[in-house]
């Protein structure tokens, strides 16, 4: 019986070990077609498979182009059409609120649109052809370089530089005038050549402008046809050439003898009166809207400059002569 236990457990230990033997050997194997299968994948030195074309993704869509609505003699109007349409004309909150009737409208007008511009197109001379196609290739380029000055002539902020500088050297953009009063002789008709010439010698009197009340006081004491004006030059019923002399004058000066349809004038500037302008304060937001413009023709110029820099230009032989950027 012992024996026969012996003889038992001796043969379960051999098959046990058949067993493990054969595990490892299918284990070894399959490491080993694994490897194989590691070398076959490798790329093969001549293989062109690499320069075969590859599946390209599918062209761009613009969303809803591929939503046809209408076609009008093979010429599709999709969704994006009809919604590009509404947004330019409304802008793109209300282009979305329209109701379905008001859309269908939309859509029959471009519809119409596009019957007669075919129409139109086909009833074109060649000459007419080439005029439009320059038309929409200048249209384009419009569209492009708005786009590009969009995002390439961001302007800088205005400086608290800008602004005083601005304040003080535009016054009276801010409310500031200096108003010049003065005094004017002027013949009440038109002398005769006798008194003309004697009116003449009058004013001329070296002591005239230094005692001029004096003088007018005693011109018109003697009935001379004279008449004594006073008032500042910003009065609109001013004579144009005699606000034109009055312009050069100071405080004090006195001019020439001026004719004007024969009536003879005598100026002298007897004061001023100064308007100080605005505070600073109460104007900066106005100048900031002033100097906005202003950056932004800058920040253009910037990025103008920018493109000239790294564009081929070339123009022909005497077309920019005597040419002054201004």
């Amino acid at each position: 019986m012992n024996t026969l236990k012996i003889m038992i457990i001796s043969y379960l230990i051999i098959l046990l070990s058949l067993i493990s033997g054969c595990k490892e050997q299918t284990k070894s194997i399959e490491e080993h077609d694994d490897i194989n299968h590691a070398n076959t994948s490798t790329e093969h030195p001549f293989d062109n498979s690499k320069d075969k074309p590859v599946n390209k993704k599918p062209p761009f869509v613009l969303k809803n182009d591929s939503i046809i609505l209408a076609t009008v003699n093979n010429k599709t109007i999709s969704l994006y059409d009809l919604d590009a349409t509404l947004i330019k004309m409304f802008g793109h909150k209300q282009a979305y609120e329209f109701d379905k009737p008001a859309r269908q409208k939309a859509l029959k007008s471009l519809v119409m649109s596009s019957a007669i511009a075919q129409v139109q197109e086909k009833s074109l001379t060649q000459e007419e052809q080439l005029k439009l196609e320059k038309k929409v290739n200048a249209y384009k380029e419009e569209l492009l370089v708005k786009d590009y000055l969009q995002a390439n002539s961001k302007p800088e902020p205005v400086t608290e530089e800008m602004i005083t500088t601005y304040y003080s050297s535009h016054p009276e953009k801010f409310g500031y005038k200096l108003i010049n009063y003065y005094e004017m002789l002027k013949t009440t008709r038109v002398l005769t050549s006798t008194e003309r010439n004697a009116f003449i010698q009058i004013v001329k009197h070296e002591s005239f402008n230094k005692n001029w009340d004096q003088w007018i006081k005693n011109l018109i004491s003697r009935d001379y046809p004279v008449t004594l004006i006073r008032g500042h030059v910003e009065d609109k019923m001013l004579h144009y050439d005699l606000r034109q002399v009055m312009k050069n004058l100071k405080k004090g000066d006195s001019s020439d003898i001026i004719f004007i349809n024969d009536i003879a004038y005598k100026i002298k500037m007897t004061d001023e009166k100064v308007i100080k302008a605005k505070p600073l304060e109460q104007v900066r937001a106005s100048i900031i809207q002033m100097l906005r413009p202003i950056q932004l023709k800058n920040a253009i110029k910037k990025a103008s400059e920018q493109v000239y820099s790294i564009t081929d230009i070339k123009y022909e032989k005497g077309i920019m002569d005597n040419y002054k950027e201004q």
